[in-house]
């Protein structure tokens, strides 16, 4: 039987929060001891890696893993705290859509984000949307946002056949998001290999839904279909430029929305 796999990202395609900024900034002047750190950035379709290592080079911070772990491991101390303070948007359509899809045992529901794996656990739990999701992969081991596609996809397709069977109360990385990795911080590297996807890839259909030309990108780079929304700011023309296979104002129209994710199959 075939499996559809949707990778969701978060920010700007289910949510919007300005606390990941404000935890950055915060997390860098506790770890670092920058007492105002220049944070000016663009986040929009990056991992945290790519953008902790883009701010220590704008703040004269040499580069070394145990900074950067620190800096980690401090953001996901205040994230928590943060958006409760700053607060969160849930985008329109969000959960209706993600319920109608959970309802189908042919889908697995994965987010796949450039934040730290548990704070995009900490965004989904937010909204009780973690529920509907089996795993959680996150940009804390990726600097290119298609590097985490290949690093997911590969995961998934080991998982596959190591007869991974999608089960929402039980899976590597469970609906709670309280796996040993989260504790410890780390992600699962998912070195799949080429025999994975050999073997799983014509029983699975990756489709990557998200707001930016990353999303689209990363998308190509794995070879599965993508769908854009227009929730995240990016400019509508540089979607288009990017090409993804179908573009939606926002997730509100579920049942055209279903059609487009299962489309060809």
């Amino acid at each position: 039987m075939t499996q559809v796999v949707l990778l969701f990202d978060i920010d700007g395609t289910l949510l919007t929060t300005k606390a990941g900024r404000t935890a950055l900034e915060r997390a860098i002047a506790d770890s670092i001891g920058i007492a105002s750190p220049d944070c000016d950035v663009d986040f929009s379709g990056r991992t945290d890696r790519s953008i902790v290592s883009e701010l220590f080079a704008r703040n004269d911070i040499s580069w070394s893993e145990s900074k950067f772990v620190a800096v980690r491991d401090r953001y996901l101390e205040l994230f928590p705290s943060l958006i409760t303070k700053h607060g969160a948007v849930l985008l329109p359509g969000v959960k209706e859509l993600l319920s109608e899809l959970r309802q189908l045992k042919t889908v697995s529901l994965v987010a796949m984000t450039g934040n730290f794996r548990e704070s995009g656990w900490q965004k989904l739990r937010h909204f009780g949307l973690d529920c509907y999701f089996e795993q959680v992969y996150g940009g804390g081991l990726d600097h290119q946002r298609d590097d985490l596609a290949k690093r997911a996809r590969d995961s998934i397709l080991q998982q596959s056949n190591a007869m991974w069977v999608p089960d929402r109360n039980k899976t590597g990385e469970h609906v709670s998001g309280k796996s040993a990795s989260d504790v410890s911080g780390k992600e699962a590297s998912g070195d799949g290999g080429d025999s994975a996807r050999s073997n799983a890839s014509d029983l699975m259909h990756f489709v990557v839904i998200g707001d930016t030309v990353a999303d689209v990108r990363c998308a190509k780079a794995i070879g599965a279909r993508s769908i854009a929304v227009l929730t995240g700011g990016v400019d509508a023309d540089q979607l288009h430029i990017a090409d993804p296979d179908r573009i939606f104002v926002d997730l509100s129209d579920t049942q055209a929305v279903v059609e487009e994710l299962l489309r060809d199959l």
